[in-house]
């Protein structure tokens, strides 16, 4: 009999509804609204009194209990974890989503590459660098490349080159350039794309609480939140991915967090830092060097390529997918978690042959047996205790890969 009910009264209704929703839908509406309309007095009550409850606790938030945005996450989510949605479709309507959520200081371009002319180079040297450049809006500065005071359209010099029949004699270069438009790196995409379309304009420069500038955004950086990397014909192609047969990933340490996330479906934190180079400093608490690994967020990094103080390349393999508890080099190989001041992060992080150590329990990178000049350069992994090592006494080996070995 049980089985009976499940199968009429639960499964069978629950399958022809989800294969005609629209039918079903305008069936059981009216009957619907009578239902909400009824019990519109019971659930305004109660919410009313949940409220009241929070406040005599001293809870101000918000008066709504329901989060519009959440409940349409899951509802996206349940459909195309039933098939209902592929990847590209989910990952559009839930950058729509985060449109409310992601600042410009997330999505900007940096002031490291942006391409910016002098406004008081010579004007042939102008013209050439505007025609070589793929970009169509140039900033234009003056003694400091902070100093922005104006931006170039390629096509209003194209009108007053054509205006003057291509002579370009005694042509001022600020006469056709705009004024440049700051906005704080604090402003939400939502805002930023309702400020672009009042202002009928697609470039803005990103300066922080200093008013210093931080980078630029356009209007294609936003809607490419949503639809996925835009390229035309002019735009220099980069690849910032390389997938290895061995499942490992080679990726540019300026490669955004929020970029890697939506291209494999990980779920990379992206709260404390924009890019995976950031996200590796913030969680070592140091600038590694390059073979240093570190182990964290169900992924190894591996540092392959460094210039000066900047990660400009790593290796990125997600371990989580073969045993989903967190570090599992480190529990593969019999060792235990080093301690973190941080709980959210349990981390087991060795150094490679050119690496500084293992991580201790302040979090940053000690030197392990850095006056055992045989030692220096070989794997140090988080052991649990098994025989004193012979290096020094209060440390302990149990493998044949320790230093000590």
């Amino acid at each position: 009999m049980t089985i009976l009910v499940v199968i009429f009264a639960e499964v069978l209704p629950k399958t022809y509804a989800i294969r005609h929703a629209e039918r079903v839908a305008l069936a059981v509406a009216p009957f619907m609204k009578g239902v909400v309309l009824i019990a519109w007095p019971i659930t305004h009550g109660l919410q009313a009194i949940v409220l009241f409850m929070f406040k005599i606790l001293g809870d101000r938030g918000d008066d709504d209990l329901t989060d519009s945005d959440e409940e349409i996450r899951g509802t996206l989510a349940l459909y195309k974890h039933e098939g209902g949605l592929v990847k590209d479709e989910h990952a559009m309507l839930d950058g729509v989503l985060d449109l409310s959520q992601v600042e410009v200081s997330e999505v900007m371009t940096h002031r490291r590459t942006m391409e910016t002319i002098n406004a008081d180079d010579d004007i042939q040297d102008i013209i050439e660098a505007v025609l070589t450049s793929p970009f169509t809006r140039i900033p234009l500065y003056r003694e400091d490349p902070d100093n922005v005071v104006g931006v170039l359209h390629a096509k209003n010099l194209l009108r007053e080159l054509y205006r003057r029949e291509g002579s370009s004699e005694g042509l001022d270069i600020m006469e056709i350039a705009t004024e440049p438009w700051f906005v704080p790196d604090t402003t939400t995409l939502s805002e930023q794309l309702s400020a672009f379309r009042e202002r009928h304009a697609h470039f803005a420069l990103v300066v922080d609480e200093y008013s210093t500038l931080m980078g630029l955004v356009t209007l294609e950086d936003i809607l490419e939140e949503i639809v996925g990397e835009i390229e035309d014909e002019h735009d220099v192609a980069v690849a910032d991915t390389a997938v290895a047969e061995d499942g490992s990933i080679t990726v540019e340490g300026a490669a955004t967090i929020r970029d890697i996330n939506r291209e494999f479906d990980w779920h990379l934190p992206d709260e404390e830092a924009t890019t995976i180079a950031g996200l590796v400093i913030h969680e070592a608490q140091l600038i590694p060097e390059v073979g240093q690994i570190f182990v964290f967020h169900g992924f190894r990094f591996e540092v392959t390529a460094r210039v000066r103080n900047q990660l400009t390349q790593l290796r990125v393999t997600p371990i989580g997918r073969r045993r989903r508890t967190r570090g599992l080099i480190g529990q593969h190989l019999g060792t235990r978690p080093c301690p973190s001041p941080r709980p959210d992060a349990d981390r087991h992080c060795h150094s490679g042959r050119r690496g500084l150590g293992a991580m201790g329990q302040s979090g940053r990178s000690r030197p392990h047996d850095a006056d055992h000049p045989e030692r220096r350069h070989a794997h140090a992994w988080c052991s649990p205790p098994s025989r004193p090592c012979p290096c020094r006494p209060w440390s302990w080996a149990s493998w044949p890969w320790h230093p000590c070995f």
